[in-house]
């Protein structure tokens, strides 16, 4: 698997499946830096 394939399942509507899969699985702490995190990536994008 290339950046390249990877990147493009990131701007895919799935990521959005698998996040808040994550999400749902992880502890609140857990998850709320999760989508900190995952915040921070999006404006970088």
């Amino acid at each position: 698997m290339t950046d390249n394939s990877f990147s493009f399942l990131i701007s895919n509507l799935d990521f959005r499946f698998i996040y808040w899969t994550i999400v749902i699985a992880l502890p609140p702490k857990r998850s709320l830096c999760l989508c900190r995190l995952m915040f921070y990536l999006s404006i970088v994008q």
